[in-house]
């Protein structure tokens, strides 16, 4: 959804006609592939540039990936007989302008995960002076967006790239009547209305709060389950459509912000005992103290899994397919994290409730031993003294 992001979308078109690098840098979850994908490429093409959007960095070919990609645009776009050759990118693009008399925009999205996947290697090294030609020379426009804990090794370019971060723009939240609007537009979507009650409470709720903004993934976190419950509650009950969402529905969940918070819960819970306290322990080294996610190899994973080592090999699998975890090729070999980098403080707030509780679960456990330990003695200490009595 693009509601609340017209101007996002205006400021970085007119950066690109004005031929500008543009650097979209912003926290995880606001949106940015979304912005880019559903509204800065078309916006481009609109403009008449070949727009070609880029967010696969994995192997080691995946620059000859980009050049094929960039084919492919300007065949689909333009020109049927355009094909790739054997040249830099920024000799393609040059081309491409020379043969349509039309600009090439790259759109690189998480571009965090290049700067992870390749570091400090011969193919880091070729893309970044490859990139960096283009950027320099003019042949077309680039627009990279990437996570802000990635800008210092972003810096990397600088070597290349005078003023880097010229046209840096820090995307926000969404402002609250924007984030209104998206959870109307979302929820209609799906065949559901939600009153105004019921958005303005998800708006307020503090962990959807960024900055004084809305934050869109909570958001819609919070409403995927609101709608998910809702419909499997109807299909229960047997109610037609339509389905409104009103503020006793998020009192079923005790608020919008356990709401918010909780709404990972229900996929991590379905996996069974001995999955899910390894899950568990794995917490520990997939979550930094701040709440990123960290990216794990798997002889770490399986390593850090102790006793339950032999419920690693099929959890790790089992949690991709549910879309929670991912894998990703980096300079130090495959590593595997959370599927998104917002998903972290979420597993973060379920693994301290389930510390919590399994800290008071002790606690009774040993409450229990220790009366039990007590009732037995003072029984035994009764049955001696009756013993004795009778002997006497």
């Amino acid at each position: 959804m693009l509601t609340g992001r017209e101007q996002d979308i205006d400021e970085i078109a007119a950066h690109c006609e004005a031929a500008r690098f543009v650097v979209l840098a912003c926290e995880p979850g606001l949106g940015a592939t979304t912005l880019l994908e559903e509204g800065i490429v078309p916006e481009l093409a609109r403009r008449g540039f070949i727009t070609v959007f880029v967010n696969d960095y994995r192997g080691r070919l995946f620059a000859t990936g980009i050049k094929e990609k960039i084919a492919d645009a300007v065949r689909e776009q333009v020109d049927d007989r355009f094909f790739a050759e054997v040249e830099s990118l920024s000799q393609m693009l040059s081309r491409i302008r020379g043969r349509t008399d039309r600009p090439v925009a790259l759109v690189f999205d998480q571009f965090e995960d290049y700067l992870r996947m390749h570091a400090g290697t011969d193919v880091s090294d070729e893309f970044d002076a490859d990139l960096s030609r283009t950027v320099a020379e003019w042949h077309g426009q680039v627009v990279i967006a990437l996570h802000k804990d990635a800008l210092p090794d972003f810096q990397r370019l600088s070597q290349y790239i005078p003023n880097l971060l010229g046209t840096c723009i820090d995307l926000q939240g969404l402002p609250r009547d924007a984030a209104r609007q998206m959870l109307s537009a979302e929820a209609n979507a799906k065949g559901v209305t939600v009153d105004s009650n019921t958005a303005e409470a998800l708006v307020n709720a503090p962990s959807a709060e960024f900055l004084g903004r809305a934050h869109p993934y909570y958001l819609m976190q919070g409403l995927k389950r609101l709608i998910e419950g809702a419909k499997t509650n109807a299909k229960e009950k047997k109610s037609p459509p339509p389905i409104k969402l009103t503020l006793e529905t998020i009192a079923a969940y005790g608020g919008a912000d356990r709401l918010i918070r909780e709404s990972l819960d229900d996929v991590i819970t379905s996996l069974r005992s001995n999955h899910l306290d390894l899950f568990f322990r794995w917490g520990n080294i997939l979550i930094s103290p701040e709440g990123q996610r960290l990216g794990v190899s798997e002889k770490g994973l399986l390593e850090y899994a102790g006793k339950l080592n032999r419920f690693g090999m099929s959890l790790i699998p089992l949690l991709m397919e549910m879309g929670l975890f991912r894998n990703i090729d980096t300079a130090h070999g495959p590593r595997y994290e959370f599927a998104r980098a917002s998903m972290a403080p979420l597993v973060k707030d379920w693994w301290k409730r389930r510390e919590a509780w399994l800290i008071a679960r002790e606690k009774r456990q040993f409450r229990i031993r220790s009366i039990s330990l007590a009732a037995g003695s003072i029984l035994l200490v009764y049955l001696m003294w009756v013993v004795m009595t009778w002997r006497r």
